[in-house]
């Protein structure tokens, strides 16, 4: 099961989402979803972008689940349907400074989402301080 390949497949997020619920099987390749560390170790960082791409595709996921719209056995095209709607809810914080958000790599994508969760936990944790500071008598 494990990428045969020198390093870990690069692309836009939605086709990465199809790569991680669909298998492929003109390289026989089963969905990424099903993949382990083990599978991954020999490349490069493999493990660390496993991590990340299972974070990234598990908001996805979680997402469809919240918006009532995930099903365990979908259709390609019914993947990408599903992937839209919840694309555009995941990325919202983003703003319309990244137009393109539909092209860019699932490994940027993960890396603007990322930076909002730190700046929000760092924000939280911030205001959490101050609140309990200034309610003190």
């Amino acid at each position: 099961m494990s990428l045969m390949v020198g390093f870990f497949p690069k692309g836009m997020c939605a086709v990465m989402w199809l790569s991680w619920v669909c298998a492929d099987e003109t390289h026989c390749i089963t969905p990424l979803s099903l993949f382990t560390t083990v599978d991954v170790n020999h490349l490069k960082r493999g493990k660390h972008k496993l991590s990340e791409l299972k974070w990234l595709m598990m908001l996805v996921e979680n997402e469809a689940k919240k918006q009532g719209i995930w099903k365990e056995e979908l259709t390609a095209i019914e993947e990408n349907f599903m992937y839209g709607k919840v694309f555009e809810l995941i990325t919202k914080d983003l703003g319309h400074r990244h137009r393109g958000l539909g092209v860019l790599s699932w490994q940027h994508v993960y890396n603007l989402l990322k930076t909002i969760e730190r700046k929000k936990k760092k924000e939280a944790a911030g205001g959490a301080g101050m609140g309990s500071a200034t309610s003190s008598p």
